[in-house]
């Protein structure tokens, strides 16, 4: 399992079978890691002024960097399916990054939202934004890039 540590990074907990979540591995991040979604042994945190950063948790003891997406403003929530990468980005609505190759992330498009990005979900081609004093943006990204 992981989790978004705030100033302190990453932490890796093992779950399984105690009571007690046994920490497995930690790794700071430049930023503040407020978010995190995970696909296929990558971890993807919204690093808040760090941007998106990207990690191999292929072995949860030993985090490793793969990629990074640096942004002019805060990364708050990030929502991972389908290659896409959906980067809640406050007042600059959503950002959609390419992220079939993890060590080479790719930004594609910016949609701006009527408020401010808090967190962003995806589920059946629609991303739900938090989107601040607007309430919730629900946009459609089936078809975009």
């Amino acid at each position: 399992m992981g989790l978004a540590d705030g100033n302190r990074g990453l932490r890796s907990l093992d779950i399984g079978g105690d009571d007690v979540p046994r920490p497995l591995a930690a790794i700071d991040t430049p930023g503040s890691a407020l978010g995190l979604d995970v696909a296929d042994g990558i971890v993807y945190v919204a690093d808040r002024q760090g941007g998106l950063r990207i990690l191999d948790a292929s072995n949860p003891a030993r985090l490793r960097p793969k990629g990074t997406v640096v942004t002019r403003r805060f990364v708050l929530g990030v929502a991972v399916t389908g290659g896409r990468a959906y980067l809640a980005r406050r007042d600059e609505g959503v950002q959609i990054v390419d992220v079939e190759q993890p060590a080479r992330p790719r930004p594609l498009a910016v949609i701006d939202t009527a408020g401010e990005a808090w967190d962003v979900e995806i589920a059946g081609g629609l991303a739900f934004v938090a989107d601040g004093s607007a309430g919730l943006c629900i946009l459609d990204v089936a078809d975009f890039p």
